[in-house]
C-alpha cells in the first residue's frame, strides 16, 4: 500500500504543477514587462539624445551667431580707432608743420642777420685796413707766427 499514491500526494503533486505553471506564467510575465521597460527606457534613451542634439545643434548656432556679432564690433572698434589715429595723425602733422614754417622763419632771419653782421665786418673791417695799413700788416704777421707755433707743436 505504499506504492499506491494517496490523494494527498496527488493533491500536492498538483499543487506543485500548478506553483511550477504560475512561476513559468509569472517569469513570462516579468520578461515581457523587463522587455516592455527596456524598449521603453530605450525609447526615452533616444529622445534625450536627440533633445541633446537639438540643444547642441541651438548652442552651436547662438555661438556662432555670438562670434559674428563680436566680430562686427571689433571691426568697427577697428575702424573707430583708425578713424581716430588718423586724425590725431593729420593733427599732429599739421601742428609740425607750423612749428617747421616757424623754425624756418626764424632760421632764415637768422641767416639774414648773419649775412649782414659778415658784410658789415668785412667792410669794417676794410675801412680799418684802409685806415691803419701798418698796423692791419703787424697784426696779421703776428696772427700768422703764433699760428704757425700752434700748428707747428
Amino acid at each position: 500500500m505504499a506504492d499506491e499514491p494517496t490523494a494527498e500526494s496527488e493533491y500536492a503533486n498538483q499543487k506543485l504543477e500548478d506553483s511550477q505553471d504560475h512561476l513559468s506564467q509569472a517569469g513570462d510575465d516579468l520578461k515581457s514587462a523587463a522587455g516592455a521597460k527596456v524598449s521603453d527606457l530605450k525609447g526615452k534613451a533616444n529622445d534625450l539624445k536627440s533633445a541633446a542634439a537639438s540643444k547642441v545643434d541651438d548652442l552651436k548656432s547662438t555661438a556662432s551667431a555670438k562670434l559674428d556679432d563680436l566680430r562686427g564690433a571689433a571691426s568697427a572698434k577697428v575702424d573707430d580707432l583708425k578713424s581716430v589715429a588718423s586724425a590725431k595723425a593729420d593733427e599732429y602733422y599739421s601742428a609740425a608743420s607750423a612749428k617747421a614754417e616757424e623754425y624756418r622763419g626764424q632760421a632764415e632771419a637768422a641767416w639774414g642777420d648773419a649775412k649782414v653782421k659778415a658784410r658789415t665786418y668785412h667792410e669794417d673791417g676794410e675801412q680799418y685796413v684802409r685806415e691803419n695799413p701798418t698796423r692791419a700788416l703787424l697784426y696779421a704777421v703776428g696772427a700768422g707766427f703764433v699760428l704757425g707755433l700752434i700748428v707747428r707743436k
